[in-house]
């Protein structure tokens, strides 16, 4: 046996609760405040509603002493107007730059000159001869720089960064803009503080710098990027007149260079107010006084009514709807139904058909086409929209093999489930897998916040949330088989081709002449050194213990197992450490990758993929240069019994010939992709800087050294 093996386990020591009906219950804190939480909701959320209607999540999380927040705002690209797409995502980046009072050396006179830009924006927007556009622009250009001297650059990201703030960050989607940090629980005041200001005021300066990133942006998604032109030329043929198919959240490259000031001012006012945003956030707080916080702080923004957006149907799709693009990158299809809206009940059912289909271990797609080496790769994922969802299937092409081959694979797979011809223990497998992936959910305080955030954007009762998964586990198979019958036809679907060839359709953006702007370094507004100076509650500082806090074990051979107890929920985790790697040898690393393809004396490969996941459980093996790793994690009743599968797997594999011939084709496939993929070639090149010949990330067996490779080698290399 080796004896430079480490052993970490993570135990869970708390039992589940009978199940309840998930209630609303509505309870008063301890300051008089009313708020609402769910029965039987492990994450103890609480749902706060300011009188101006801003919405509040809060929930407790004591593992360290930080806290995650998002707000959220109910305004994406779906909200732009037409004739300014890119809007929501450009003004994301605009909250960035501070307003009156943070960034601000001199407001009075920046106002003026703002407005002069302004002014000028929008003469270069309404401009159509090319010369006096581009005149108009060096004007602009030259106010700014008069500008940009008033200014202290950066102050909204260094009063985050001096409060203790971490993964500063915000993105934008079609239905929703969305703002993210993450600060230490002693600093909530002064965070808020911050966000008060923020969010109180919309000032557009530097306003032409920044669209220089927007520029490089742009021209990295819809023109560098095969996965991002196939993204959306699908949205493209599946929505003929809604947002989701006529406009994309970066925007059109002719928008983009014609921005509306004045339409940003406008979609600000319309819809950064109170009633249609949230705060959400998780982590190491009492919820009472965070909240009586929160109120102060934000009780005078005011209520405004907000438009309803009104946006065209879409008529049924009758016939299949194709196109074909181009690009450097490996070829691919991606594969596209449309289903209904987020009250129609459609989304239980395809976000468990979806995982019937593919879950990365034993859905059809992963036995019948992955592990038997059909396609070089496939998976299938569902979106869903307010006004619509969408189902995407995507697949990847071996060595000489035909995309339309590939979709074939994978709609005889789909057909499948229309036919009934599945286990229906596989529903029972996917929804324990659900259980698990929620309890996983739980442990971080990005993912609650994520879920509090999308329930708001959605519109979702909290208790449906907390109840998802129950009413998932209440269709039957026959539910799932009439479902697909009912949605998913023969040609009411839309299909893209990405092939490999030089695509000379992509329009990008040249960039417009910009002069760097003065910076004030070392200069800081009166308002940035007032939040500065606001004093913080201290942190009681909790050390872990190694030799208390971790539980130390020897078990034979000098193995040491180490013990945590997980004390958040019901699931365990195991990693086997290994002291050698890829560096130590080469067909260590390829036996490694090959392991999850095969079986063992006692069960067939696809037989132990449906073992791992029935019982709840991933099994995942990593080699880096100077250790492996073997990991297993689920649910804690599954440990004993995953514990043993693993070693039974390790001690009895079975290398197969066709197996390991498929997987060499693979991998040299797949080598040949990855020198056509810039971001593959970048990481490379900057190994080979660093290392040389040495370089771990060239450390890999020949193509004829893959070919010749004897079995019996690698086999023992596993054991």
């Amino acid at each position: 046996m080796i004896k430079t093996i480490y052993v970490a386990l993570l135990f869970i020591f708390i039992s589940s609760c009978a199940e309840k009906k998930h209630q609303t219950l509505n309870k008063v804190d301890k300051n008089g405040f009313k708020y609402e939480t769910v029965n039987g909701d492990n994450s103890k959320t609480r749902i706060y509603t300011l009188d101006n209607g801003l919405k509040v999540y809060l929930s407790v999380n004591d593992e360290e002493p930080r806290i995650f927040t998002q707000i959220g705002v109910k305004a994406g690209s779906t909200y732009d107007p037409k004739e300014t797409t890119g809007l929501a995502h450009y003004l994301e980046h605009m909250l960035f730059k501070g307003t009156s009072k943070i960034g601000a050396l001199d407001w009075e006179n920046e106002k003026v000159l703002l407005g002069q830009i302004r002014n000028l924006y929008e003469e270069h927007k309404l401009e159509e001869d090319h010369v006096k556009k581009k005149a108009v622009y060096a004007k602009i250009d030259s106010v700014s720089q008069l500008a940009a001297k008033l200014v202290s650059p950066n102050e909204y990201d260094k009063l985050i960064q001096n409060l203790g703030g971490s993964r500063t960050n915000a993105y934008t989607s079609n239905e929703r803009t969305v703002y993210i940090n993450e600060i230490p629980s002693n600093e909530i005041n002064r965070w808020l503080t911050v966000e008060k200001e923020r969010f109180s005021e919309l000032v557009l300066r530097l306003f032409h710098t920044e669209l220089e990133a927007v520029y490089e942006e742009y021209n990295m998604r819809m023109k560098d990027s095969d996965y991002s032109k196939s993204y959306k030329k699908l949205f493209e043929l599946l929505y003929l007149k809604h947002p989701l198919g006529t406009q994309t959240t970066i925007g059109e490259a002719e928008h983009l260079k014609n921005p509306s000031w004045i339409n940003i001012e406008d979609y600000f006012k319309k819809y950064y107010v109170p009633n249609n945003m949230c705060i959400a956030m998780s982590g190491d707080m009492d919820m009472d006084s965070t909240f009586k916080m929160i109120n102060n702080h934000f009780s005078s923004f005011k209520m405004k009514d907000v438009p309803d957006l009104v946006l065209p149907k879409e008529e049924s799709i009758n016939e299949v709807r194709s196109a074909e693009i181009l690009g450097p990158d490996e070829e691919f299809i991606s594969i596209g139904f449309r289903l209904g809206d987020n009250k129609s009940g459609d989304e239980k059912y395809g976000e468990l058909l979806s995982r019937v289909l593919y879950n990365g271990t034993a859905g059809l797609i992963d036995l019948n086409l992955i592990q038997q080496q059909k396609v070089l790769g496939a998976y299938t994922w569902y979106w869903q929209h307010k006004d619509y969802a969408t189902h995407m299937f995507f697949g990847y092409a071996r060595q000489g093999q035909d995309l339309d081959e590939v979709k074939a694979l994978i709609i005889g797979e789909l057909n499948k489930i229309k036919n009934g011809d599945f286990d229906e223990n596989l529903i029972k497998s996917v929804i324990k897998d659900f259980k698990k992936e929620k309890m996983q959910a739980s442990e971080s305080n990005y993912r609650r916040c994520a879920g509090m955030i999308d329930a708001f954007i959605q519109g979702y009762d909290w208790g449906d949330v907390v109840s998802n998964i129950d009413e998932m586990a209440s269709i039957t198979k026959q539910g799932l088989i009439d479902f697909v019958k009912n949605n998913y036809h023969d040609n009411n679907y839309a299909i893209v081709y990405k092939r490999f060839g030089e695509d000379t359709t992509g329009i990008s953006i040249d960039k417009p002449q910009i002069t760097p702007v003065p910076l004030n370094r070392g200069v800081e507004s009166v308002k940035f050194k007032e939040i500065n100076a606001m004093k913080s509650s201290k942190i009681a500082a909790k050390f872990l213990d190694f030799n208390k806090d971790i539980e130390h074990i020897e078990l034979d051979e000098n193995i040491p197992l180490k013990v945590i107890k997980n004390t958040t929920n019901s699931r365990f985790s195991v990693t086997y450490t290994f002291e050698m790697g890829n560096d130590h040898s080469k067909e260590l690393g390829v036996a490694i990758n090959v392991l999850p393809l095969l079986g063992t004396n006692k069960y067939s490969a696809e037989e132990l993929k449906k073992k791992w996941y029935s019982l709840g459980v991933d099994m995942s093996v990593r080699t880096w240069g100077e250790r492996s790793f073997v990991s297993i994690s689920g649910i804690k009743e599954s440990m004993s019994e995953a514990i043993s599968l693993l070693d039974h797997m390790l001690r009895n594999v079975k290398f197969d010939s066709l197996i390991y011939t498929n997987y060499v084709s693979d991998e040299l496939k797949l080598r040949e992709n990855n020198m056509k993929n810039k971001f593959y070639l970048y990481y490379g090149s900057s190994q080979m800087l660093k290392y040389g010949k040495l370089s771990s990330f060239n450390n890999q067996l020949s193509a004829s050294e893959l070919k010749s490779v004897d079995l019996d080698l690698l086999t023992k290399k596993i054991k």
